[in-house]
């Protein structure tokens, strides 16, 4: 008996057309039911169109077909649709060619037929075959892409054709236009396609994914030849494009060809292409890129600017891309890529992936990280990355940069003696017409009272004496001279003086043993600074010698003095603009910056030259500093011994240690034969911002002490108010933090002693200038509010004391005669005569009423409000004249604080200052004496009010010395040091660089604007309301006992003591100048 065989439905398992069985048969095939919702049913249309059968839904519901033979019926659905289309192309070319003139003897065949593949769709078509298509071998090798529109493909001919495209819904447009050559695979593009008619098949199918809006719309194309005249109707994408392109719509057109699968392949190729011609301009060795830069002095001018302007030259289109892909639409439309900073680093990393030469951006990169302290590590990871070298490489560019580093000072010293023959022929021209010129002699000697010009521009001459009259021939003649020698000596920078001091490091060790122990670094750090006034119109023959000068002259006089308060109420009037209500309507009357002689070179960026490190200690080695110094920098000439002869003095500068080694290393060599073996080709001279330190130093423990904390009014109770612990801390070690907090305070005493001297209850007080003053012009609003505050100025700050030293000084030198009123016997003091008259004469010494003190007359708490703003003014005033580059007040101010230096003990800083006057005024010719009192400063970036001081200058060197030594960490050798301060200049610069090209700044550290209102309303509350400091009370005093007696003084040396101490050292510095005097002869 049989085994009954139960039906099994394989209707969805197998393909309804080719009855492959799914997951058995080849790989993994999908399939698609006949019914389906989602697709609309459309594989049920394909079959019943192309077998010319009707399928029932209930017999068919799970019948499936492959998706390779719904892909082959969808071919042939299009295709049959293609044909019915072409017939009435068909019909309508016949219809023109037999309308249209008769043909020319030379036949030219009207139809063209494409090249056919075997086996193919096309070809089954051209033969008039209506089966179902098959797909070969050949055909299955393309790619979907490519089989889709295999058909579209046309290869042009180099005929000419003209194309007239009409649209039948509108008006009939006409425009000549040749297609473009769409490129074949495996076949580039050539000349513009031609359109060519088929009879079989239309060129320009219809594709799914164009939408036209227009559906109803015909586009027909004519091709016109002198032997043929064709016309066809346009379908798909072409129609769009032809159409957009006929009304001038380039935009939609291009959208229309984009938006074909194989356009934006082919056009994807081609681009491509043109990026990558692109890269290859870029990385061209025959025109090299910025980015191929290997100069490391250079690297600073590979700027992002450069970098982005290179780009839009030679790579527009990798410029478009990396903008599109790092902005927004919306941001790039708003205008917010102006450095396009963004484009920078992605364009230099894919160039040096591209190409390793290509790597400047990422050497500067190295560069900085190192300076920054990164590690070898770091580098080299970043260096996989592209974002920058390798730590070997940026090693080879400091040391490749540090090659020649001095080569500037060196040429200078060795060209300075055909510089100086040009500056000798222009003073020999000066002299000649100051000779011949018979109108000098026409000058007028009377002058008037010093007075005060303005200009409009903020600049003026304070307190100088004009002649009442100047004959205009002189002023031409002047002018003339004047002219002529700055123009020739423009180009003179021959002369140059030399800056150095310790740096000190400690390099622990991490594994210590007896070999292995922490070091402890003590090297010596130069740099040159170019002289920016030369002085070459002055002599340089010695005009009188140190033993001539007066002693009176090393003090501060009556005239100084006035020209002091002078500038103390410019400073004066910034203060009360800024705070004071009614006053800030005057803010743009306030002089800014203080004029000079020299205020427009001053304006000029300084040039430096970082000279190294000599790897010597300057307090137990500075004779092998002198040494080198000597024989790298000092201008020198050969004997005909064969000894060098020094030809040329250079300035020596440095901190008051350094100066005192260098001195004291020469006066141990004064008895050499010659300045060579005497180490005298250097004058020590001392710099600016450590002795403006050490005198803020000491005005500190004037005006602070932590027993004045319940004493309103005083410094350390402000500080408490204001709960500002830095101003508590050491005033040396922490100097900018202390004087933040102290220049705030003096604000608010400047503040409070205008109200009391105007007449103010509240800072907020009106009526005290008149409507009419602003109505004033800018000159006459400055000349006013000085005017107005002068009075105030002279009633506060207290400049007699010294003033009055200088006249003891004086008058003791001219050897004043005491009398004895009884025998005439003389004396040369006043207290020996009234020791006689006692003595001898039984005589009671008169009182002298001039030197009488009576203490109940005296307010403690207002001479405290007095010197604070006294000894405050005279430091901002030597911070404004560095900022400024006046030399001749920075020198004017080191005569200031010499008796200050003095009174509190500070004899080194003293002696400083007093051999800085000595220099000046005996020591030196004329023309060096100009020169050390006008390049003493530094502007780093150019502009009014940048000017720093040397040694200043130089700690700013040796921070970024010791930042550029940090990478080195326990391997700080002196090769590796050495090699890093060689390449120091080149460092910075490219550090500066990359900081300016990313817009990175180095924080202020000054507090909110609100904070300090807030800080400077509680401390003039505390001075003003509180100790009623500028009420003159007589008797009042502060609680602490230290303050309790406090005096308006700010000096309280006697003519016995300053007079002996400075004769001390005019004498040792006069008997040092006759033997060096000697040794030159």
């Amino acid at each position: 008996m049989a085994t009954p065989s139960k039906e099994v439905d394989n209707s969805g398992k197998q393909c309804l057309v080719c009855g492959v069985v799914f997951g058995l048969q080849g790989p993994a095939i999908t399939k698609l039911l006949v019914f389906s919702k989602k697709t609309s049913n459309e594989v049920k249309i394909n079959i019943e169109t192309c077998f010319n059968v009707s399928l029932d839904e209930k017999t068919y519901i799970r019948s499936t077909v492959c998706r390779p033979c719904n892909r082959k019926m969808n071919r042939y659905v299009e295709e049959s649709k293609n044909i019915e289309k072409m017939r009435h192309t068909f019909m309508t070319n016949m219809s023109n060619v037999s309308q249209s003139t008769p043909r020319q003897k030379r036949q030219v065949p009207t139809t063209m037929t494409p090249p056919v593949r075997k086996g193919s769709v096309r070809k089954k078509l051209a033969l008039g075959g209506t089966q179902q298509p098959i797909c070969s071998n050949k055909a299955s090798e393309l790619n979907p892409v490519e089989k889709r529109h295999e058909s579209n493909l046309l290869q042009g001919t180099d005929k000419e054709n003209v194309c007239q495209i009409q649209d039948e819904m509108s008006v009939t447009t006409s425009m000549p236009m040749i297609l473009p050559n769409i490129p074949r695979p495996g076949r580039p593009a050539s000349a513009p396609a031609i359109l060519v008619p088929c009879a079989t098949q239309n060129v320009f199918q219809e594709l799914p994914n164009v939408v036209d809006t227009d559906q109803s719309a015909v586009v027909k194309v004519t091709v016109e030849s002198p032997a043929h005249r064709a016309t066809y109707v346009i379908n798909g994408w072409q129609r769009k494009a032809i159409k957009q392109m006929a009304m001038g719509h380039t935009n939609y057109a291009l959208n229309a060809v984009w938006s074909d699968d194989l356009n934006r392949l082919y056009l994807q190729r081609k681009i491509m292409d043109n990026l990558d011609k692109e890269m290859d301009s870029v990385c061209s060795i025959k025109n090299p890129s910025i980015l191929r830069e290997t100069e490391p002095k250079k690297l600073h001018s590979v700027s992002t600017k450069a970098i982005i302007n290179e780009l839009k030259t030679k790579a527009p289109l990798f410029h478009s891309f990396l903008q599109t892909a790092t902005l927004r639409k919306r941001a790039r439309s708003e205008g917010n890529q102006d450095k396009e900073l963004h484009i920078v680093s992605p364009a230099c990393v894919i160039l040096k992936a591209r190409n390793k030469d290509m790597s400047a951006w990422a050497s500067k990169n190295a560069v900085t990280m190192q300076y920054g302290g990164c590690s070898t590590m770091v580098l080299k990871r970043l260096c996989s990355q592209f974002v920058c070298v390798g730590p070997t490489t940026a090693l080879a560019l400091k040391k490749k940069a540090g090659i020649d580093f001095d080569k500037h000072v060196k040429d200078a010293a060795s060209s300075s003696v055909v510089n100086r023959t040009d500056a000798v022929l222009y003073q020999d021209l000066q002299r000649t017409h100051m000779k011949t010129s018979t109108n000098l002699c026409k000058i007028p000697m009377a002058y008037q009272e010093p007075v005060c010009i303005y200009d409009v521009n903020n600049s003026f001459t304070l307190r100088v004496s004009m002649p009442i009259a100047i004959d205009p021939d002189f002023l031409a003649v002047t002018e003339a001279i004047t002219h002529q020698i700055k123009l020739s000596l423009s180009q003179v920078k021959d002369q140059f003086q030399i800056v150095g001091d310790n740096v000190d490091m400690e390099v622990k060790a991490k594994h210590m043993a007896t070999d292995r122990r922490s070091k402890s670094i003590h090297w010596f750090h130069m740099f040159a600074h170019m002289d920016e006034v030369h002085g070459y119109e002055f002599s340089e023959d010695h005009d009188r010698e140190l033993s001539d000068v007066p002693l009176h002259e090393f003090l501060p006089s009556t005239y100084e003095a006035s020209k002091l308060l002078d500038r103390l109420v410019i400073h004066w009037s910034r203060v009360v603009t800024r705070w004071i209500p009614e006053f800030q309507q005057l803010a743009d009357s306030v002089v800014r910056h203080i004029p000079h002689q020299y205020s427009d070179i001053m304006l000029e960026k300084t040039t430096t030259i970082p000279l190294g490190l000599l790897f010597h200690n300057e307090n137990d080695e500075m004779i092998e500093i002198l040494k080198e110094l000597h024989e790298r920098y000092v201008p020198v000439d050969k004997s005909v011994y064969g000894h060098p002869k020094v030809r040329e003095q250079i300035f020596f500068g440095g901190d008051q240690l350094t100066e005192e080694r260098a001195r004291n290393a020469q006066r141990a060599r004064i008895d050499a034969d010659s300045f060579w073996e005497g180490f005298q080709g250097v004058i020590p001279k001392n710099e600016d911002w450590h002795a403006f330190r050490i005198a803020f130093q000491r005005m500190m423990e004037v005006l602070s002490s932590p027993q004045t904390t319940g004493d309103p009014g005083t410094f350390f109770y402000n500080a408490t108010i204001t709960n500002n612990s830095n101003a508590k801390l050491d005033s040396l070690n922490e100097y900018q933090k202390v004087k933040e907090a102290f220049n705030l305070y003096l604000d608010a005493y400047i503040v409070a002693a205008t109200m009391k001297y105007l007449g103010m209850e509240t800072i907020d007080g009106k009526g005290i200038i008149s409507p009419e003053i602003f109505k004033l012009p800018k000159e006459q609003r400055i000349k006013w509010l000085l005017e107005m505050l002068r009075p105030c100025a002279e009633r506060f700050v207290s400049l007699a004391d010294t003033t009055n030293l200088e006249k003891d000084v004086s008058n003791a030198q001219n050897q004043a005669i005491y009398l004895c009123s009884i025998c005439a016997k003389e004396y040369k003091y006043r207290k020996a005569r009234d020791n006689h008259e006692k003595k001898i004469h039984n005589l009671t010494p008169a009182i002298d009423m001039d030197k009488m003190s009576d203490e109940d007359e005296e307010d403690h708490i207002w001479n405290y409000g007095s010197v604070y703003i006294t000894l405050g003014l005279m430091l901002r005033n030597a911070d404004d004249a560095v900022s400024e580059g006046d030399g001749e007040e920075i020198c004017a101010m080191w005569k200031w604080f010499m008796p200050f230096f003095k009174d509190r003990n500070s004899t080194k800083y003293a002696v400083a200052a007093v051999h800085l006057q000595a220099l000046l005024k005996g020591l030196l010719s004329p023309k060096d004496a100009h020169r050390i009192m006008w390049n003493r400063t530094v502007n780093r970036r150019g502009g009014k009010g940048h000017r720093v001081s040397l040694d200043f200058h130089l700690e700013n060197l040796n921070l970024a010395l010791k930042n550029s030594l940090k990478h080195l960490g326990v391997n700080l050798t002196e090769n590796a040091a050495g090699q890093e301060a060689r390449a120091l200049q080149a460092v910075v610069d490219i550090v500066n660089s990359q900081n300016k090209d990313l817009n990175v700044t180095k924080p202020s550290g000054y507090h909110k604007k609100y904070q300090s209102q807030t800080d400077f309303n509680l401390v003039l509350d505390a001075i003003f309301n509180q100790a009623k400091m500028f009420d003159f009370q007589p008797g009042r005093k502060f609680k602490a006992a230290k303050f309790s007696e406090f005096s308006r003084n700010i000096v309280h040396l006697k003519v016995n003591v300053i007079k002996p101490w400075l004769k001390k050292w005019i004498m040792l510095w006069s008997a040092e100048q006759r033997q060096l005097k000697a040794i030159s002869d």
